[in-house]
């Protein structure tokens, strides 16, 4: 319970802040949260019973966070005037979100484990997207006991959720038998709970509703955690006349059009302002003359009077009511009120609470100025809560870390001096670092386009830089020819808005740059102060290379450039029928340019716009040595420089017989290989939320990786040329992909043809056979996984996706959507064949003749060069291994010798590099791959057995691995799949394992401190070829510890106890009930005998 505690408090934020009554009530709180953490984490995952599923649409998650800081004064609303202004918009807490947007529309986000977010279906998931659940509301309240209900326009009030005490009514049927423990019971669909509803609240189990007409009606559970309580199974009128309702925890509070006040419920604390029963089952009056009530959390100063925090976004944990007498006064009852200390009963493991409450409506001393003042630092605080608050603070938190690492002195040398004068300098590196470290310009503009959420901060500009074309880049140099040097920048952002180049001139008054020229990136610059800028579009089609540009002079007077001249050229081409000015193409090469200066229009040939230009650019044309921001750039020269070229031309194959083509494949290869970037310009692994892409970066991510980059060449897309292929198996799933890129000619460089998920099959036809990594079912038989064919499109230079296929099988988990029907030959598979808005489905027969049309052609033969890798020492390693050893050494697999190789060649290849059949390296969490030789040495290496221990009548191949010399580490069973040709994991287990030949396995783990076994059993799943946990076994003693050892369960009086775990519920049996039981599951007369070929030796294979 300690360690449960401890996790809880440090993943759920407590949002209790009582300052009363020192222990006692911090007490309550502390057993009342573990309490609620306990109910969301350990209730027993009983049969579960679902109402009809939806689908539902989605929505990105914009806001960062799924809990509120509810207010105080603030949201008791005390300028209410009818129901509706009572209505919630939005309600939660850390484990799910509800909001209604300007629509009306209600979304969920959150926890699923009860359906209750409107997905359609339950799972163990987190989804931070919204999920659209319903339209037209206009309340929406929300119970922590995974239940939520809403009410539309019309009046009617709906629930989702939760099922399992008649909260959302759909389950009235059926028994509650532990108020505890119910039956998991929930609805995946808005359920209609009743009509002509005006205003509703969840309490913690239950729901209470208020009907148009003041009516009141209740329905659910309340209870008081000591298995006893009242359960209405249908909506009951329990009162008439009434205004205004709450919803809380414990009790409930309706508010009479007379101004009396009736509450019941769970009245643990007094909190239903009176002393007459524990539970209250009918309402009871408990005051007068009121005209505001509120129940749920209330934690305040008796001291001060002053509350600190008054929840209204669901309901929470300490239980109060409080009131707003006709007056104007306020008054409390319930825990932490007034100064009178009481033992309460037994409450959840404490036999007896000393604290601190009242069932008397005790005063609290709020004037009109008190609350004026407390309602303005309400909103005071809650605008500093506000997402642009808190995103300041973080981005003031962030340039603080960032100046406080910001390397000056790095930058001081990377970059050229710009004034002989340190004090113009400190403010030249200064302009440099704000441009490094936020992105903003001298002038104080952006330097990337700004997005709608009009986001400039620190994080949005790191993410930015990740995706830009090329680092920003500086220069200092006399353009404007006044013989003063000038700062330039460079920058070529995420889009074409965000390419641009600036000029500063340094201000001596200002002490700062000011602007002097901006345009489109991509400027010359000349001696003569000229600077010729191209625009990015053109209306035109260009010949010899042609591009327009305008002439920019420097104004001595103005202190800027000014626009002097634009030129355009006009062909004569099909393009340009009607444009084309015949008569001034004197020298008949159909090309004619245009000048414009002014207001002045010129039309120019060829020889006459030659002799022009030359006037303009007489003077020759400046270097700018541009110093990139943010880059490596030392790091990559001296890599550049040490990089063997001729080593790489020998390792990979040649690309084509053209020696051009080649160099720019070659350049390719060595741009990943060495900086991780990709042909088109994209980085091959995740990019990591601080932005770096860097080559100290990559480095690091490759050491990480699961494996080293590969290359092939192939003709993949059939048109007799070849590709490029390039393999990522980076450090995770969203770093595992596979690229092809043909060669552009046009722009001697690789363009991106096909790029997806790794793991593709490539047949002659052009046909790209491409796996996902995740699937929606997960009971796929015979070595079947979900697949996606493309077709290369010569028209679009391009794989386009063709058919999706999957399989479907007749499996307990799938009842409900088999598709029985097309199942001609029952073998409990049917294949899904989608075809863009065509579905069919296909038994056995069917998908196969269909997949032989398909893939008519043979597949291809890829050989992956590997990048980066050990390649020549596990190529000398392979020539020298000695494979007759091996099978002399290690049982045989099967007597079909095709798996027997296959078998031999997993054995091999773990021996040699460490990797296992399914690609992972069994080293992992010691070192990395490219140290396997001296870790195997170090560790033991791992043990070889082969065995049938699923009893399914197939043998299996196991792998014992080892943590150190003496202790094992874990055992991994593989099966062989077929119709892939490879070995495929199917369980893994701690060392300590027994095998039992009825399917069963045991796997002791240890319990400090106890000498009683503490294991889990499993038993083998046919339908979903994988053994599945059944319960856990945890053995107990009698030490003496109070409240440690349940003596009075020790039905055999001996000291002994277990305590069994199944599906998350734990009970306790005795160890006369507990050899009993085993015996249904463990016979040690059926244990398998594995025997384990060892290579903990550090025997060596090779000669």
């Amino acid at each position: 319970m300690n360690s449960k505690i401890k996790e809880y408090f440090e993943n759920k934020e407590n949002r209790i802040k009582c300052g009363i009554t020192g222990g006692t009530i911090a007490l309550a709180v502390v057993i009342f949260t573990v309490m609620v953490f306990m109910e969301k984490n350990e209730t027993p995952n009983n049969p579960t019973e679902t109402v009809s599923q939806t689908e539902s649409d989605t929505q990105t998650e914009e806001a960062a966070g799924y809990s509120f800081n509810a207010g105080d004064l603030y949201d008791m609303r005390l300028d209410a005037q009818t129901i509706e202004d009572y209505y919630m918009k939005s309600c939660g807490d850390q484990f799910n979100l509800y909001t209604i947007d300007e629509d009306g529309v209600l979304w969920g986000s959150g926890h699923n484990e009860y359906a209750q977010i409107g997905l359609g279906y339950a799972d163990e998931e987190f989804h931070e997207k919204k999920s659209k659940i319903a339209e037209h509301v206009v309340h929406v309240d929300y119970s922590q006991k995974d239940f939520v209900v809403y009410l539309t326009e019309e009046g009617k009030l709906y629930g989702l959720g939760n099922d399992s005490t008649y909260m959302l009514l759909q389950h009235t049927e059926m028994p509650v038998e532990d108020l505890a423990y119910p039956t998991k019971r929930y609805v995946t669909s808005p359920a209609l709970l009743l009509e002509d509803v005006s205003y509703a609240r969840c309490g913690r189990d239950d729901v209470v509703a208020l009907k148009k007409d003041g009516t009141v009606w209740t329905w659910g559970m309340i209870w008081n955690y000591q298995s006893t309580g009242y359960c209405i199974t249908m909506p009951q009128q329990i009162l008439t006349d009434v205004k205004m309702i709450t919803g809380g925890w414990f009790n409930h509070a309706a508010l009479k059009e007379d101004g009396t006040l009736w509450t019941w419920g769970y009245n643990f604390s007094g909190n239903c302002g009176t002393d007459k029963a524990t539970m209250i089952e009918t309402p009871v009056q408990v005051a007068e003359d009121v005209q505001r009530v509120w129940t749920g959390l209330l934690n305040y100063s008796a001291k001060e009077d002053d509350i600190t925090d008054m929840e209204e976004f669901g309901n929470d944990y300490v239980d109060n009511t409080i009131i707003e007498k006709t007056d104007g006064t306020f008054y409390a009852c319930g825990m932490g009120v007034g100064d009178k200390s009481v033992v309460l009963p037994q409450y959840y493991e404490v036999s007896e609470l000393d604290t601190v409450c009242s069932s008397e409506f005790l005063p609290l001393d709020w004037d009109e100025e008190m609350l004026n003042r407390k309602q303005r630092e309400y909103i005071e605080r809650k605008e500093s809560q506000s997402e642009e608050a808190v995103l300041a603070r973080k981005n003031e938190a962030l340039l603080e870390e960032i100046d406080k690492n910001y390397d000056m002195e790095k930058l001081k040398r990377k970059v050229p001096r710009f004034s002989e004068d340190d004090k113009i300098n400190e403010t030249y590196y200064n302009a440099i670092k704000t441009l490094d470290t936020t992105g903003f310009l001298p002038d104080g503009r952006y330097c990337f386009y700004i997005e709608q959420d009009g986001r400039t901060d620190v994080e949005r500009f790191q993410e930015q830089r990740a995706q830009h074309y090329s680092p920003e880049r500086v220069a200092a140099a006399d353009v404007d020819g006044d013989g003063t040097a000038e700062l330039l920048f460079f920058i070529e952002g995420t889009c074409v808005r965000d390419s641009a180049e600036y000029v500063y001139r340094y201000s001596e008054e200002k002490n700062a740059f000011e602007l002097e020229f901006e345009y489109s990136a991509g400027c010359n610059y000349y001696q003569n102060g000229v600077i010729r800028a191209k625009p990015l579009y053109s209306g035109f089609i260009y010949q010899d290379d042609f591009w327009p540009y305008s002439v920019f002079q420097y104004d001595e007077n103005k202190n800027e450039f000014v626009l002097t001249a634009s030129v355009e050229e006009i062909p004569k081409a099909p393009e340009n029928p009607d444009n084309f000015p015949e008569e001034y193409d004197k020298d008949g090469d159909g090309k004619v340019y245009i000048i414009s200066q002014g207001e002045s229009v010129k039309y120019l040939d060829e020889q006459e716009y030659l002799a022009w230009k030359k006037q303009i650019f007489w003077m020759p044309e400046m270097k700018i040595d541009w110093c990139e921001l943010g880059s490596n750039k030392e790091l990559l020269e001296e890599i550049d420089k040490n990089y063997d070229m001729e080593k790489l031309k020998r390792k990979v194959p040649r690309f084509s017989e053209d020696d051009k083509i080649n160099e720019a494949y070659y350049n390719a290869i060595k741009t990943l290989d060495t900086t991780g970037f990709l042909p088109d310009g994209r980085y091959c692994f995740v990019v990591e939320p601080d932005g770096r892409t860097d080559v100290e970066r990559f480095r690091k991510q490759l050491e990480c990786a699961h494996g080293p980059i590969r290359i092939a060449v192939a003709d993949a897309d059939g048109d007799g040329t070849n590709e490029l292929l390039i393999l990522i198996d980076g450090v995770c799933m969203a770093d595992l992909d596979e690229y092809v890129y043909r060669y552009s000619e046009e722009k001697n460089g690789f363009e991106l043809e096909f790029g997806s998920t790794a793991g593709f099959d490539y047949y002659e036809n052009g046909v790209i056979k491409a796996s996902p990594l995740h699937s929606m079912y997960s009971d796929y038989q015979d070595g079947f996984w979900p697949y996606t064919i493309y077709q290369y499109d010569e028209n679009k230079k391009e794989f386009v996706e063709k058919v999706s296929v999957d399989q479907i099988t007749n499996v307990p988990i799938n009842s409900d959507v088999f598709p029985k029907e097309y199942d001609k030959d029952s073998d409990g598979k049917v294949y899904i064949v989608g075809q863009g808005e065509s579905v069919k489905y296909l038994d056995e027969q069917e998908y196969l003749a269909w997949k032989k049309q398909i893939f008519w052609m043979p597949e291809m033969k890829i050989d992956w060069c590997e990048l980066g890798s050990n390649k020549e020492l596990l190529e000398e390693i392979d020539k020298n291994y000695d494979m007759e050893k091996l099978k002399r050494k290690v049982p045989r697999f099967s007597e079909d010798d095709k798996i027997n190789e296959a078998y031999y060649n997993a054995i091999k290849t773990l021996d040699t590099t460490g990797f296992l059949p399914d690609g992972r390296y069994c080293f992992w969490y010691y070192d990395e791959p490219e140290n396997y030789l001296e870790t195997k040495e170090k560790l033991g290496g791992f043990g070889i057995a082969v065995c049938d221990v699923d009893v399914d009548g197939k043998k299996e191949m196991l792998i014992g691995l080892r943590k150190e010399l003496s202790e094992p580490y874990g055992v991994l069973i593989y099966r062989y799949n077929e119709e892939q040709r490879k070995f495929e994991v199917e369980n893994g287990f701690s060392s300590r394992i027994n095998f039992y030949n009825n399917g069963y396995v045991e796997e002791y783990w240890t319990m400090p401190n106890y000498d009683q076994p503490a294991f889990t059993i499993y038993q083998y799943n046919p339908a979903l070829d994988t053994f599945e946990k059944m319960f856990w076994i945890n053995g107990i003693e009698d030490v003496g510890i109070d409240d440690y050892f349940p003596t009075e369960q020790d039905l055999d009086g001996n000291g002994k106890g277990y305590i069994m775990s199944v599906d998350g519920k734990e009970t306790y049996v005795d160890d006369a009930a507990y050899q009993k039981m085993m015996e249904q599951y463990i016979d040690l007369n059926k244990r398998i005998d594995v025997e384990w070929v060892d290579f903990f030796e550090p025997e060596d294979m090779t000669e």
